[in-house]
């Protein structure tokens, strides 16, 4: 008897290691578009300090906590991606990890509405509103980059061997 029974079963070919590896590499090219589209906009939308700002009004401690919340979520995302969804999702590798994270960028969308209201480093005027062009922009050019780099690095997953 399942515990929950609404939660699909792992992959058979489920690879864990590959999966945190292809995690982590994704969650750094991340950060290197995040770094760039900031320099480009002008626009400060940091993830980091958006993360970690709400733990701590420090910026310097609060994007090392924020890297901390980044990493993790995305090793624990590409988890999720590799266990239950890439064999599930249609397409080839690379528009796998893209669907997945392009539908985890919309489904966490509403979320902004309450950042933008409530959020510290936005009400101390640290960071941008995110419900605007620049910033929505910003969130999907990052998060097309993680798919894509997830997708391909993660690849086909554990192949059996003949």
């Amino acid at each position: 008897m399942r515990i929950f029974p609404a939660l699909p079963s792992l992959d058979a070919n489920f690879d864990a290691a590959r999966a945190i590896r292809a995690g982590g590499n994704a969650a750094f090219v991340y950060l290197g578009v995040m770094y760039a589209d900031m320099a480009i906009t002008g626009s400060p939308s940091d993830d980091l300090l958006m993360l970690g700002r709400v733990v701590t009004a420090q910026p310097r401690r609060a994007r090392m906590i924020g890297f901390l919340a980044h990493t993790s979520f995305s090793v624990v995302l590409s988890l999720a991606y590799a266990g239950y969804a890439w064999r599930r999702l249609p397409g080839p590798a690379w528009a796998r990890g893209l669907a997945m994270l392009l539908s985890e960028n919309t489904l966490l969308w509403p979320l902004i509405w309450v950042v933008d209201r409530r959020h510290p480093a936005v009400r101390a005027g640290e960071l941008p509103k995110l419900n605007r062009p620049i910033p929505i922009a910003q969130q999907i050019a990052r998060h097309i980059a993680f798919g894509l780099t997830l997708g391909l690095l993660y690849g086909e997953g554990k192949r059996k061997d003949g």
